[in-house]
C-alpha cells in the first residue's frame, strides 16, 4: 500500500514526538524531518483536532500524544490524515 505524502509526515512526525518526553513546535519538526513547514502544521493541526495529538500554547509549546501511543494504530493516522472531500454531484 502507498501512502501519501500527508500520511507519511504524519507518521514520522509521530515518531519524533513518541521519543520526545516535552511538546515539540511544527518548526522544529519540519526542520527535523526536512517537511514543508506549512504543510506539516496543517497535519499536525488536524490530528490534534481528532485527538490524536494534545497542542500546547506558550513558548514552550508544541504537539504531544494525547494518549497512550499503543492504542493509535496506523490505520487510525492514515484515515484522520487524508482529507476526504465529498464529491459534488
Amino acid at each position: 500500500m502507498l501512502l501519501s505524502r500527508a500520511s507519511e509526515y504524519a507518521l514520522l512526525s509521530l515518531d519524533k514526538l513518541r521519543k520526545s518526553d516535552r511538546p515539540l513546535g511544527s518548526e522544529y519538526l519540519a526542520n527535523e524531518l526536512c517537511i514543508p513547514k506549512s504543510f506539516l502544521a496543517k497535519i499536525l493541526q488536524n490530528l490534534a483536532r481528532q485527538n490524536i495529538l494534545t497542542s500546547h500554547r506558550g513558548a514552550q509549546g508544541g504537539f504531544s500524544i494525547s494518549s497512550d501511543i499503543d492504542k493509535i494504530s496506523v490505520y487510525d493516522i492514515v484515515m484522520n490524515t487524508e482529507i476526504v472531500v465529498p464529491m459534488a454531484v
